[in-house]
C-alpha cells in the first residue's frame, strides 16, 4: 500500500513540476535539458522524495519510470532489493536485481552520450556490488550460473565451478588461514557440527583436530602434491585424524585435503586458542 502511494503520489508530482518548468522554459536556449531542470526543480521544492526509500518501491515503477527520469538506486538500495526477494528461487531473485542495475545503467548512458568514460559492464557491476557480497551462487542452478552470471561477466567460470567447494578458515592469535576444496570426504559437516571448537597446543608446525570424528582416507592418492611456496596444508594423517601442518611435517603417508593460504604470513603461537570454522566457498 505504501510503495503503490509513493508511485502514485511521485508520478503526480514529477508530472506537476516538469509541467511547471516547461512553462518557465527559455525558448532560445539550446541547452535546455529537461529532466536536469525537472530534478533540480525537485531537489528544492520536494527534497524529500530523495529521501525515500526506492528500494522499497514496485519493480515495475522503478525500471518504467524512476529510472527513464534519471532517479537510480544506490548498490545498497539494490542490495535491499535483492534481499527482499530473498525467500524466492535465487536465479529469479538475482534475474530481478540484475535487470534493474542493467537498465539504470542504459538510462545512465542514454543521458550522457558524450561521456566515454561511462562503460556499460563497470556501471553494471558497481551497481550491484553490494549485492554480489551475499548472493547465494552456490543456491544457483548450474546452467543459470554459466549462461547467465558467468556470461554476463559477474564471476568468472573458475569461481563457478567452485561455488559448492568447502572454506576452512584456522585463526590463532588474531590471524586467520584458508584453503578451499572439493569436499567429497563432508569435512565442512563435521566441522559445523562443532562450531564451538577450539584447541590450545604447544606446537607451533601441526595441530590435530582430535574432537572431530575420524574421516575414512581416500583409498586412491591425492590430487594435491607438496609444492614450494606453500607453508602449510590441511590434510589427514594414516590414521584419519584431519590435520593443520606445516610443510616440514608433511609426509609422504599424509593425504593431503587443501593448501591453506594467508593474505599476511601466518604462524602458530604457542598456547594461544586456535580455532575452526567451514561453509560453504560461493565465491
Amino acid at each position: 500500500m505504501e510503495t503503490h502511494f509513493h508511485s502514485e503520489w511521485i508520478h503526480s508530482v514529477y508530472k506537476w513540476t516538469e509541467n511547471q518548468v516547461l512553462k518557465q522554459k527559455n525558448a532560445e536556449d539550446e541547452n535546455f535539458n529537461l529532466l536536469e531542470a525537472v530534478k533540480d526543480e525537485l531537489s528544492v521544492d520536494f527534497p524529500h522524495i530523495y529521501a525515500l526509500d526506492k528500494s522499497a518501491m514496485n519493480y515495475d515503477f522503478l525500471m518504467n519510470f524512476m529510472f527513464k527520469k534519471g532517479f537510480c538506486l544506490s548498490p545498497n538500495e539494490l542490495k535491499i532489493f535483492y534481499e527482499r526477494y530473498g525467500k524466492s528461487i535465487e536465479d529469479k531473485s538475482f534475474k530481478i536485481v540484475y535487470n534493474l542495475a542493467e537498465e539504470q545503467a542504459l538510462q545512465k548512458q542514454k543521458m550522457n552520450p558524450n561521456d566515454e568514460i561511462l562503460n556499460l559492464f563497470d556501471s553494471i557491476k558497481a551497481g550491484l556490488s553490494e549485492v554480489i557480497k551475499i548472493a547465494k551462487f552456490n543456491q544457483m542452478q548450474n546452467s543459470f550460473l554459466m549462461n547467465f552470471v558467468v556470461a554476463k561477466g559477474i564471476i568468472t567460470a573458475e569461481q563457478a565451478r567452485h561455488v559448492h567447494d568447502t572454506r576452512v578458515s584456522i585463526k590463532n592469535n588474531g590471524k586467520v588461514i584458508v584453503g578451499v576444496f572439493e569436499d567429497s570426504l563432508h569435512i565442512r559437516r563435521a566441522v559445523e557440527q562443532n562450531s564451538k571448537y577450539s584447541i590450545q597446543r604447544r606446537s607451533t608446525t601441526l595441530l590435530h583436530f582430535l574432537e572431530l570424528d575420524e574421516f575414512d582416507v581416500p583409498k586412491t592418492a591425492s590430487k594435491l602434491k607438496k609444492m614450494d611456496g606453500i607453508e602449510w596444508y590441511l590434510c589427514l594423517e594414516e590414521d584419519g585424524i584431519l590435520t593443520f601442518k606445516h610443510h616440514s611435517k608433511v609426509d609422504e603417508n599424509d593425504y593431503l585435503i587443501a593448501e591453506m593460504k594467508s593474505e599476511n604470513e601466518f604462524s602458530l603461537t604457542s598456547e594461544a586458542m586456535t580455532y575452526i570454522s567451514a561453509c560453504v566457498n560461493n565465491i
